[in-house]
């Protein structure tokens, strides 16, 4: 084999129960932080095991969509009011400083990405 690590399969670090009780704690407003070092599993893999990625593939009846843990920062009420800006023709720059978020925070809110993902057009 010519360059880079040859990639073992392993079988998942967490069990289907704990992925379960992950996605619950999550639902209920903890940190995917915390719960990472609860179950003693490393955060990018507990990201995978709630995305449904890989060997966790169907173990959640519904996948978390976008970046789990990731909560919106914008109320519907303010993603409303940067679509109403940007039908105005202002600037992501301007619609942030409005709304007084980061640009990045504004741009995804008006492409409904990330945690704004679910959120109906308006």
């Amino acid at each position: 084999m010519r360059g880079g690590r040859r990639r073992r399969h392993c079988p998942p670090a967490l069990t289907p129960e704990q992925v379960r009780y992950a996605a619950n704690e999550l639902l209920a407003g903890h940190l995917i932080k915390h719960i990472a070092i609860n179950l003693e599993v490393d955060r990018k893999t507990l990201h995978r095991a709630l995305s449904g990625q890989g060997a966790y593939a169907g173990i959640l009846a519904e996948p978390l969509a976008g970046k789990p843990g990731s909560r919106p920062i914008l109320s519907a009420d303010k993603v409303a009011c940067a679509a109403t800006l940007r039908a105005a023709q202002a600037t992501t720059g301007q619609i942030a400083a409005q709304l007084h978020v980061h640009r990045n925070t504004a741009t995804a809110a008006l492409v409904r990405r990330g945690a704004y993902a679910g959120q109906a057009e308006i």
